[in-house]
């Protein structure tokens, strides 16, 4: 599978691979969306416009990852 680092800047539109730590802190943000009881892939997006300041820049001709598929991938590193 592709880097989450990758994904997630298809999924989201942004210019450039996230970071680790960014990784992870969109991580922590999601799980606490859907604790909060936000449906999945808004929980992502809205952790997506939290942590990445080029969020929804960029346009990929390419199909994104369901969040369920970006959060296993995030959560195993």
């Amino acid at each position: 599978m592709a880097d989450i680092s990758y994904l997630l800047m298809i999924k989201y539109g942004l210019g450039t691979w996230p970071s680790e730590a960014l990784v992870q802190l969109w991580l922590q943000r999601v799980r606490v969306n859907i604790v909060a009881r936000m449906d999945q892939e808004r929980a992502g997006e809205a952790a997506a416009m939290a942590t990445f300041t080029d969020f929804r820049k960029h346009f990929y001709n390419s199909q994104p990852a369901a969040l369920e598929a970006l959060v296993k991938v995030a959560g195993n590193k």
